[in-house]
């Protein structure tokens, strides 16, 4: 059976040829109008850094995602450090919110257990007192108590963890967190921790302390620092974590 080819009709043709054009045409006017929004496109990105400012206070959802970008902030010798957390200099962090303390581990202590299998989480209601255990990290037969950064009480605790601890080592600034308190005095506890360029250069100086104190290669960071820890390196690098560590006089 022959196949009989359809010629189109004039009215088809016209659509076609005016579309073409239409096309053609727009390329010159949306080029036009780019020169001429210039001003219309910085005022609307500054309208939304406003934004962004506003919602962050009155907004969970959008600060539970604001966190999750801080995870790739900064970075020293592959292990990570977010810029909007507070360091307790036991390799603990803090978070503030409105009327809690968001509390996790820092990456080097996470990258130097190794993978996390399982996390003790305290019972809601149960208070802390700044510098005593708040939670455990286990990889095999490695054992971490985190210190408490601050002084409160739990009012909740990260179930997640309980089916996902490896959580911890993929995103420890934000899905990894692993308590919330309500601080005891939440000024007081605040000014008592490093954060800013101190939180950072104590960090430097203890990633570079547990690298090269220990014998350990720099590349080995950035979530396999626990591969060249054989068991007599771990009895000297878990004591970084047991204990408070001297804090630099690092200015603001």
């Amino acid at each position: 059976m022959e196949h009989i080819m359809k010629r189109p009709s004039v009215k088809e043709i016209a659509w076609e040829g005016s579309l073409c054009l239409l096309v053609v045409a727009a390329v010159p006017i949306m080029a036009l109008l780019g020169l001429v929004l210039r001003g219309a496109v910085a005022l609307a990105i500054v309208l939304g850094a406003l934004l962004c400012v506003l919602l962050y206070p009155i907004s969970e959802r959008f600060r539970e995602w604001f966190k999750v970008q801080a995870e790739i902030d900064y970075q020293h010798r592959g292990l990570r450090l977010a810029r909007d957390v507070l360091l307790y200099p036991a390799h603990s962090w803090a978070r503030w919110g409105k009327k809690t303390v968001t509390v996790g581990a820092d990456d080097l202590l996470l990258s130097t257990v190794g993978p996390v299998e399982a996390v003790e989480l305290p019972a809601p209601g149960t208070h802390a007192a700044q510098g005593q255990p708040l939670f455990r990290v286990r990889h095999g037969d490695r054992l971490v108590e985190v210190l408490s950064p601050v002084s409160g009480s739990v009012s909740e605790s990260n179930r997640v963890l309980k089916l996902y601890p490896e959580l911890m080592n993929e995103l420890p600034f934000s899905e990894g967190w692993a308590v919330r308190l309500s601080p005891d005095d939440a000024i007081r506890e605040r000014r008592s921790l490093l954060h800013t360029r101190r939180a950072r250069a104590w960090f430097e100086n203890e990633v570079d302390r547990a690298i090269g104190s220990n014998g350990l290669a720099s590349q080995a960071a950035g979530g396999t620092l626990h591969r060249g820890i054989d068991t007599a390196t771990w009895g000297r690098v878990s004591k970084m974590f047991a204990q408070r560590s001297a804090t630099l006089d690092t200015a603001e």
